[in-house]
């Protein structure tokens, strides 16, 4: 998840760059990614994603993470009790 953000929230990154530091190389990326998503990272990038992309744009300006698999717990309990919903 935090590859495909940082690839859907960076026009000018390629999956290369977008690639967590966590993976150990791109073969590991890619298969994981294929097995996730089912299909490889550049079938996925070459599909238009204007709704998701605009999406998790706003999305990491108001909450500070793109998608909710990426908000750590401290956070997401803070909204909370603010009376923020649970996006």
């Amino acid at each position: 998840m935090r590859s495909l953000a940082q690839f859907m929230l960076d026009n000018s990154t390629n999956w290369s760059e977008a690639m967590d530091a966590h993976y150990h190389d791109q073969a590991q990326f890619v298969r994981e990614f294929r097995s996730f998503m089912g299909m490889s990272p550049g079938e996925y990038a070459a599909r238009k994603h204007p709704i998701l992309g605009a999406f998790m744009k706003q999305r990491a300006r108001v909450w500070g993470a793109a998608a909710q698999t990426l908000d750590r717990p401290d956070q997401v309990l803070g909204a909370r009790a603010r009376g923020a919903p649970a996006v």
